[in-house]
């Protein structure tokens, strides 16, 4: 299991780190189950929290998985 967490852990730092100190400009979900977290430098956070594969805004988001477009 520790393994896993830690890749996990890394992934977060890599890609999500650098959105901490933006303001959040927009959040919604656009349908139950899927987030847009949008920030001040343009970038967004695309989550899926479904089961299945989604697409929110033209972009597939793999299911439980989230995508930061630049």
């Amino acid at each position: 299991m520790l393994p896993g967490m830690s890749e996990i852990c890394r992934r977060y730092t890599a890609e999500l780190a650098p959105l901490a100190t933006e303001f959040i400009e927009a959040y919604e979900t656009p349908e139950p189950g899927l987030v847009r977290i949008g920030y001040s430098s343009g970038a967004a956070v695309l989550i899926n929290r479904t089961d299945g594969h989604a697409d929110i805004g033209g972009t597939l988001i793999p299911p439980r998985n989230f995508l930061v477009k630049r």
